[in-house]
């Protein structure tokens, strides 16, 4: 660390760590060596407009995230804008899980819509053969549950009434389950296009285009101060 550092950190924002601050400041001073109060203060500068830079791009990161985050409202057309080239169709589609679905998340999703659509189907077949009890084995476990608590509650999601039967099973698999499936896998099928849709509806032009100005007017300030700071290092070697 540089001797005689002696930083003033009074214009740091309170959450940000003076140590940081220092560490940059210190390092001008090793690069630059300045002599004397003005290219000292020059150096001063300098850290100053870096620390400034670095705010910039938290600020331009802060933007992106409160832009995605509306992307996730109700009201957002964010999925239908992103399926406009299929239709546009985007019922039952989560911008909030296609952003946060990895590759990983999405081959294993895919496995899992296949296996609970082959039992799923399995099962209608017994149901639609009046097999209710072998329907019911032939399900796969947490659409098992997810039946079995519909028959305790008399209904389904679409206030249709429901008992352990056959008929109203081989009904629920074909006009419920098996459609709450199907629309699993299209998410998954369009989760990069609605998750490219998101991340491109987070960017907000004109809030960007100020982060610009501000970005673009530190940069002539750090190559003028520099500029100063080189000329004056300059003129002392000369004289010396």
């Amino acid at each position: 660390m540089t001797k005689n550092l002696e930083v003033k950190t009074e214009h740091l924002l309170p959450w940000e760590e003076p140590e940081e601050y220092e560490v940059l400041f210190a390092t001008l001073l090793e690069e630059h060596d300045p002599q004397g109060p003005t290219e000292r203060h020059l150096v001063e500068e300098l850290a100053g407009i870096i620390w400034r830079k670095q705010r910039v791009g938290l600020a331009e990161a802060a933007l992106h995230r409160h832009g995605l985050n509306k992307t996730f409202a109700s009201y957002s057309n964010t999925a239908k804008n992103a399926l406009a080239h299929v239709g546009g169709r985007a019922d039952g589609i989560e911008v909030s899980e296609a952003v946060s679905s990895s590759p990983d998340k999405v081959s294993d999703g895919f496995e899992d819509a296949l296996e609970d659509r082959a039992m799923t189907e399995s099962a209608l077949k017994l149901a639609q053969n009046g097999e209710y009890e072998a329907a019911i084995i032939a399900l796969r476990q947490d659409t098992r549950d997810w039946w079995q608590d519909i028959v305790e509650e008399g209904e389904d999601v679409n206030e249709t009434p429901r008992e352990a039967s056959s008929k109203s099973l081989a009904e629920w698999l074909e006009f419920v389950a098996l459609p709450w499936i199907a629309n699993s896998e299209r998410q998954l099928v369009y989760v990069d296009d609605v998750r490219s849709q998101a991340y491109g509806e987070s960017l907000d032009p004109k809030r960007f285009n100020e982060l610009g100005k501000w970005e673009a007017y530190l940069d002539r300030k750090f190559e003028k101060t520099l500029s100063m700071l080189l000329r004056l290092k300059q003129l002392r070697e000369e004289k010396a």
